[in-house]
């Protein structure tokens, strides 16, 4: 007897590359395909950037066409995917993700509803949004918190109906296949590194979106004098997004533009964070920063701010140093720290990787998100 597939829509909000979308490809990949029938679908029009790793590996990519902030057109679509392909479960990311799929799921009701909270996302502040969310919280059969700060964040906005069906899932990586990369390509890495920044340079550096989120303009205050105190640190900044003009011209404002790279979102992310010396995530606030344990699972050690879930993935003094947000003085102190310490350097990321492997393993993750499905299916079961 051929057992049935369980049928799942993961709906996300768009498929750029961000720390939620690299948490979903990674969670898709790694569900077991004799279980589990994966489909991803995504809102934003053009917002598609990370669609076709998803097509490549084989799972069927549906956009839904979004122009406006909840757009009925897309809600639509939903519905008319949900009556054709007759889900088991749609597991959503990200708050849009969650009122579309409440509206669609109001029209065609049938599949489980579980929703990952991603973010401590600033806009849950306004009313309207909260009043629409709780509305949305409570169609939801189960909810997963990737760190206890989202948890805790959500359950003090009044955003989850049952705080008993809301768990705690950590993101996971590969840290093991990140090494075993690393150590495969260290000849051609070093060489990367060397012809980029020139032998026995000092490089600072990040991976993240250009928003305001991420307080990039405190991190290029604190290489003023990160500058002066090391003489010839450089800053690479990885990533793309809104800010890059006013970043790029922040940076000739400070006199540091020739100290600054700032090159574009990049697909081969290992190269970039194996070049730097010490990795910087300078946040205003943070869902987890999947970033942070990239690095980590490099051995780089951090410097981040001690925000949202931050704490709960960087030991401050063994892993990373954490800095209070908006502290140009304080980032400044900890990165010239790190940059004049190599043994600090070294130690530090050696906790780091060892603290990656140990408490943020992928398929850890993957297991306790399937036990989730599980739970939910047979509680739905047990009611019929």
């Amino acid at each position: 007897m051929t057992q049935h597939k369980v049928r799942i829509l993961h709906l996300v909000t768009a498929l750029n590359i961000g720390g939620a979308e690299k948490h979903l490809y990674s969670l898709v990949m790694h569900l077991p395909s004799d279980r589990y029938d994966v489909a991803v679908a995504y809102l934003r029009i053009h917002q598609d950037k990370f669609a076709s790793a998803f097509k490549s590996a084989g799972f069927p990519v549906y956009p839904l066409g979004m122009h406006a902030r909840i757009d009925g057109l897309a809600v639509w679509h939903l519905v008319q995917l949900l009556r054709e392909k007759h889900y088991d479960i749609v597991h959503t990311h990200l708050p849009r993700s969650d009122l579309v799929a409440s509206l669609a799921l109001s029209l065609a009701p049938g599949p489980l509803f579980i929703s990952s909270k991603h973010n401590q996302h600033h806009f849950l502040r306004y009313p309207l949004v909260r009043s629409l969310l709780r509305w949305s919280g409570r169609k939801e059969v189960h909810a997963i918190a990737i760190s206890k700060a989202v948890r805790d964040y959500y359950i003090r906005l009044g955003l989850v109906h049952d705080p008993g069906r809301m768990s705690v899932i950590y993101y996971g990586l590969d840290v093991a296949g990140w090494q075993r990369n690393y150590r495969r390509r260290y000849p051609e890495l070093k060489s990367f590194r060397n012809n980029r920044f020139g032998n026995g340079a000092l490089v600072v550096g990040t991976a993240a979106r250009l928003t305001r989120q991420k307080g990039l303009e405190y991190l290029l205050r604190a290489m003023v004098t990160v500058g002066r105190q090391v003489p010839g640190a450089k800053l690479v900044i990885v990533g793309a997004g809104e800010r890059k003009n006013s970043l790029e011209a922040l940076a000739r404002h400070l006199s540091i533009a020739e100290q600054v790279e700032f090159v574009g979102f990049q697909e081969d992310i290992l190269a970039w964070l194996a070049s730097m010396d010490v990795f910087v995530l300078p946040s205003l606030w943070e869902g987890f920063g999947l970033a942070i344990l990239e690095a980590m699972a490099l051995a780089r050690p951090v410097v981040a701010t001690r925000v949202g879930p931050i704490p709960e993935v960087v030991v401050d003094g063994e892993t990373g140093l954490l800095v209070p947000q908006r502290n140009v003085r304080a980032l400044a102190t900890a990165i010239t720290s790190l940059l004049v310490d190599e043994d600090k350097r070294r130690k530090l990321g050696e906790a780091g990787l060892q603290r990656a492997q140990s408490s943020f393993d992928l398929q850890r993750m993957v297991n306790r998100i399937e036990g989730v499905y599980q739970r939910c299916l047979n509680e739905q079961v047990s009611v019929h």
